[in-house]
């Protein structure tokens, strides 16, 4: 699938359609975060994570191949962080503050969920991937009352 058809396909599930497809997405492997489109993803970031963070003075650094070999997350959990960080994305294009109502609690609770210091990072690093998604798909529109509204019912507002 094309870069542009999938998001434009993304910009249409995430922000045309109702505030349940955020659950369904987490539930199903249907919609536009297949399993092949999030193994790509996995396959493209893995190799950056040695220059991700973990502290304020300490990066993750280079894996071992035994560490290579074992995925960070399953594409189940990175198809909910890509979806996340696509309604991050949506609420920063509507002008939103998307950092607390999406990705200070999101992470907050992925902290309570037992990942290492490593995973949550590859975290933050696919959410903005997610974001980045967003970004492409909604570059040149503007954000109107409706989609405005749409993007808050995620945060139940």
């Amino acid at each position: 699938m094309s870069v542009v058809r999938f998001t434009l396909c993304v910009f249409a599930c995430f922000v045309f359609m109702s505030s349940s497809v955020s659950v369904a997405q987490e539930d199903s492997d249907s919609g536009p975060l297949t399993d092949e489109f999030v193994a790509q993803v996995l396959k493209q970031t893995r190799p950056r994570v040695k220059d991700l963070k973990i502290s304020d003075t300490e990066f993750v650094g280079l894996e071992t191949a035994e560490e290579l070999a074992d995925p960070l997350l399953t594409i189940k959990q990175a198809r909910v962080v890509l979806g996340r960080g696509i309604i991050s994305g949506m609420a920063e294009w509507c002008k939103l503050d998307w950092q607390s109502k999406s990705f200070i609690p999101f992470m907050k609770h992925q902290r309570t969920l037992g990942y290492s210091s490593k995973q949550v990072a590859y975290i933050g690093m696919l959410h903005g991937y997610g974001m980045s998604i967003s970004t492409k798909a909604t570059e040149n529109k503007e954000c109107d009352t409706d989609n405005r509204k749409r993007v808050l019912s995620y945060f139940g507002e």
